[in-house]
């Protein structure tokens, strides 16, 4: 491996471990706002169902919170599925194209959330 692959090479590991890092901390988020969304439920059930708002922004919130998770697992295992067995990742452009591909995908279906979260995981890539 020449020197500017295996500064690519390491580039890689490091937007990798920072996915991982950012999964976690997102999966956290999810079951927190899980558990807001629970309670916001059963407040809007004991006050004779007049907590709507309440109700409707923790909804909101963990539904926004959940499309980033997936899209950030999908990003996740798409990383994963590159690398060797020494942790080298094989056909980086190929990876980058394919995030492309979907963020295009995501744009057309005004799905603007998903296409903004892989523009900026796109461009951390080498």
């Amino acid at each position: 491996m020449t020197p500017v692959e295996l500064k690519v090479q390491k580039q890689l590991v490091q937007v990798f471990e920072s996915l991982k890092k950012e999964l976690k901390l997102i999966t956290s988020e999810v079951h927190r706002l899980g558990w807001r969304q629970r309670n916001a439920l059963i407040s809007h059930v004991y006050s004779d169902y007049t907590m709507h708002e309440e109700l409707n922004d923790a909804r909101m919130k963990w539904g926004k919170k959940v499309v980033a998770q997936n899209v950030h697992q999908w990003l996740f295992d798409q990383m994963v599925k590159q690398r060797d067995i020494f942790g080298y990742f094989q056909d980086y452009p190929e990876l980058k194209n394919r995030i492309e591909i979907v963020r295009a995908a995501a744009i057309r279906k005004e799905e603007f959330e998903i296409a903004e979260i892989l523009m900026k995981w796109q461009n951390r890539l080498p």
